[in-house]
């Protein structure tokens, strides 16, 4: 019997995304968002997992800051079904003069 235990380190999915100059346009955010999506759901997927939850954290001109929250109805790694529901969050979110200077992006996810 061996008393070592080796540690994991905490499995966390997060992405962080800066933007050079303010971002206005929801198409140009959703282009990156999509990546980092994508990032997230194959390292989620690495460890046959799904997505829960997807909170963005978005950064506006102005030093204030906006959280979306997605919860698929069942976890979820459809990068299409996923896209689409950031799509529907944001349009509402970024009225019109409001531009995003960055963007983090974390998850829960279950096996």
């Amino acid at each position: 019997m061996h008393a070592f235990q080796p540690q994991e380190a905490a499995f966390a999915l997060r992405e962080f995304c800066e933007f050079e100059t303010p971002v206005e346009q929801v198409d140009s955010l959703l282009f990156v968002g999509a990546r980092m999506l994508d990032s997230l759901i194959q390292r989620a997927s690495t460890r046959a997992m799904s997505l829960a939850r997807v909170d963005l954290d978005l950064a506006l001109e102005g030093n204030s800051t906006h959280r979306l929250v997605l919860r698929p109805a069942l976890p979820a790694v459809d990068r299409k079904f996923l896209l689409k529901l950031m799509q529907l969050e944001l349009l509402p979110a970024l009225h019109p003069g409001r531009a995003l200077a960055c963007v983090e992006r974390s998850s829960s996810s279950v096996q």
